[in-house]
C-alpha cells in the first residue's frame, strides 16, 4: 500500500490540490478539537495534585526531571499525568504548525 503522501498526490492529481488541502485542513480541525478536549481533561486531572502540593505541574515536572524531587507514589502519578499533558500540548502545537503560513 502506498504511503499517505503518495496517496495524497494521487488524489490531488485527480481532484485538485484545493480539494485535498481543504479535506486535510478539516481533518486537522477535527483533530485539534479532539486534542483540546483531551488537554482540558488532562488539565483537570492535574488540579488536585497542584492544590495538594501547592505547586504548578509544569514547574514540578522540570524539578522532577532534574532529579530534585523524590519518587513518592503520588508524585510519580502526578508526573505521569503531567507527561501526558505535555505530550498532548506537543501534538497540538505540531498539528497547528503544520497548517500555518
Amino acid at each position: 500500500m502506498p504511503d499517505v503522501a503518495t496517496q495524497a498526490r494521487s488524489i490531488a492529481a485527480v481532484c485538485g490540490d484545493a480539494l485535498v488541502g481543504s479535506v486535510l485542513r478539516r481533518l486537522a480541525e477535527l483533530e485539534l478539537g479532539r486534542l483540546d478536549l483531551a488537554i482540558e481533561r488532562a488539565r483537570k486531572e492535574l488540579v488536585p495534585f497542584e492544590s495538594r502540593f501547592g505547586r504548578d505541574s509544569m514547574a514540578t515536572w522540570e524539578a522532577w526531571q532534574s532529579g530534585d524531587l523524590g519518587d513518592d507514589a503520588d508524585l510519580m502519578e502526578w508526573m505521569a499525568l503531567t507527561e501526558n499533558f505535555r505530550l498532548l500540548l506537543g501534538k497540538k502545537a505540531q498539528l497547528a504548525a503544520s497548517f500555518r503560513g
